[in-house]
């Protein structure tokens, strides 16, 4: 094997042509780019078409606990099938409606039946009012979903005089 030294020039192979050195090839270029981009965008709507998806039943506005909800704070939206197995599909929105929150609730949340409450109407002469009863005054023991009885008196604190206003849960 020759050692090449560096004052001589390398040889070059007989019947080899020279290298063509032109500007940048646009065509082949872009043409590279429209393929890229078609196979990208056929994959996103692969993925999209393989996806089940299904209409659940969200807020379409905030909500304060204890308003009953009206179809306008209701919409259906479309999610993921394997995301939200808890929710309500959008077939069952109208038993939502008139429903109480029990809970302050964001715009979007996905609504499952343990966020509402059903609102019974009042009739003549009821009236809702809500009760505050701190952790010293309430008895022990009592937790949310617990049926009590809200009681009445004269104010002198004989039981014999109370009267049952609701029986009711927590």
């Amino acid at each position: 094997m020759p050692f090449l030294s560096s004052d001589q020039p390398p040889r070059e192979s007989v019947g080899a042509s020279s290298p063509r050195r032109s500007g940048p090839r646009v065509p082949q270029l872009m043409l590279s780019l429209l393929v890229i981009g078609l196979f990208g965008l056929l994959a996103v709507w692969w993925q999209a078409s393989s996806t089940q998806r299904t209409a659940v039943v969200a807020l379409a506005r905030d909500v304060e606990v204890g308003v009953p909800l009206t179809a306008a704070d209701l919409t259906e939206i479309q999610i993921n099938a394997d995301i939200a197995p808890r929710t309500e599909a959008a077939i069952h929105i109208d038993l939502f409606v008139d429903a109480v929150p029990i809970a302050s609730f964001d715009a979007g949340t996905l609504l499952t039946d343990q966020m509402v409450r059903s609102a019974a109407p009042l009739r003549e002469g009821e009236a809702l009012v809500g009760l505050e009863v701190d952790t010293v005054s309430a008895p022990s023991g009592i937790a949310t979903g617990d049926r009590v009885q809200v009681l009445a008196g004269d104010g002198s604190g004989g039981i014999e005089e109370a009267v049952i206003l609701a029986d009711t849960a927590v």
